[in-house]
C-alpha cells in the first residue's frame, strides 16, 4: 500500500485533525453498516453461523472509531469468546426488519461518498421509505427545489460545497426552509452540532448509526414536517374559506340592496299617489283616513 495515501496517526497523542479523523472514520462506518445489515439478513434467513464472525467484525469496527474519538489511538484489543453473541440471544443483538410507520416518505440522500449512500439507502430500504440520493451539495440543492421531498439527510464534509453551505442556501430559500433536514458526519464535535441546529438543522447525527436511533430520529423530523404540512394545509383551507364567506356576504348585500330597490319603487309610487289623494278637498272624512292609514 502508498504510504502516500494512509493518514499518519499523531502517536504523542495528539488530537488528530477533523478532516484525518474523517478519512479514518468513513472506511470504519462503512464496515459497521455492511456488518450490521448482513447481520440482519442471516438472522432473517437462518444462516445464523455467519453471525459470530458479523459480530466480531461489527465490535471490531466500532472499538477503532471508539478509539478514534477518545484521541488516544492504539492497537485494538481481540474479541474474546465471552463477548461473543449467543444463539439464544441473537434476537437483541440483531435488529430485524423494521416495520414501515409512513411508506410514503420521501428521502433525499446528500454525501459525495458512494459507499456512504449505499449503506444509508440499504437501511432506509429496509426500514421501509423511500429515497434518493445525490453526490454533491448543488445537485441537492435542484432536486429539493424540483421534488417533494419530507427529509433531508445532508452529509456535513463533502468537496466543492459542504454541507453548511447546502443548509444554508436551503434554510435561506422560501420554497425549501421548511424541509427538515438532518445533518450527518463521521465526527461527533460539539461545535459542528451546535454550527448545524443554528443554520436550521433539525437534528444531527453521527456515523456510524445505531438503527434503532436513526429510525427515531428519522420518525421524529417526519412527524414535525406533516405536522407543519397540516398545519400549512388547514390554514390554507380557512383561507379559502375566508373568501368564500366573504364573497357570499358580498352577495349577500348585493341582494339585499336589490330587495330594497325593487321595493321601493312602488312603494315611492304608492306614497306619492297617497300625498295626491290627501291634497284632494273632495275626500270626506273616511276617506281621508284610509289615505291616512
Amino acid at each position: 500500500m502508498n504510504d502516500n495515501h494512509v493518514p499518519r496517526v499523531d502517536t504523542a497523542g495528539q488530537s488528530l485533525s477533523p478532516e484525518v479523523l474523517h478519512e479514518l472514520r468513513t472506511p470504519l462506518n462503512q464496515i459497521i453498516g455492511y456488518s450490521e445489515m448482513l447481520a440482519e439478513q442471516a438472522q432473517e434467513e437462518g444462516q445464523t453461523g455467519y453471525l459470530p464472525d458479523l459480530e466480531k467484525i461489527r465490535k471490531a469496527g466500532r472499538h477503532m472509531v471508539a478509539m478514534l474519538g477518545s484521541g488516544a489511538p492504539q492497537l485494538p484489543a481481540a474479541v474474546r469468546p465471552s463477548e461473543m453473541p449467543k444463539k439464544s440471544d441473537s434476537a437483541t443483538l440483531i435488529l430485524g426488519p423494521a416495520s414501515v410507520d409512513h411508506p410514503k416518505a420521501m428521502i433525499l440522500i446528500v454525501d459525495d461518498n458512494e459507499m456512504n449512500r449505499d449503506v444509508l439507502s440499504r437501511r432506509l430500504q429496509r426500514q421501509g421509505y423511500e429515497f434518493d440520493v445525490a453526490g454533491s451539495g448543488r445537485s441537492a440543492l435542484e432536486m429539493v427545489k424540483d421534488r417533494n421531498f419530507d427529509l433531508v439527510m445532508l452529509d456535513i464534509m463533502m468537496p466543492d460545497m459542504d454541507g453548511y453551505e447546502v443548509l444554508t442556501r436551503l434554510k435561506a430559500d422560501e420554497t425549501t426552509r421548511h424541509v427538515p433536514v438532518i445533518m450527518i458526519s463521521a465526527l461527533d464535535e460539539l461545535e459542528s452540532v451546535v454550527r448545524c441546529i443554528v443554520l436550521g438543522a433539525e437534528d444531527y447525527l453521527p456515523k456510524p448509526f445505531e438503527p434503532t436511533l436513526l429510525k427515531a430520529r428519522i420518525n421524529a423530523c417526519l412527524e414535525k414536517k406533516w405536522s407543519h404540512d397540516r398545519e400549512a394545509k388547514l390554514y390554507e383551507q380557512l383561507q379559502l374559506s375566508f373568501v368564500r364567506l366573504q364573497e357570499l356576504e358580498k352577495s349577500r348585500d348585493d341582494l339585499t340592496n336589490m330587495i330594497v330597490h325593487d321595493l321601493r319603487t312602488p312603494l315611492t309610487s304608492l306614497l306619492t299617489g297617497m300625498q295626491t289623494l290627501d291634497g284632494d278637498q273632495g275626500l270626506d272624512d273616511f276617506q281621508r283616513e284610509m289615505v291616512g292609514i
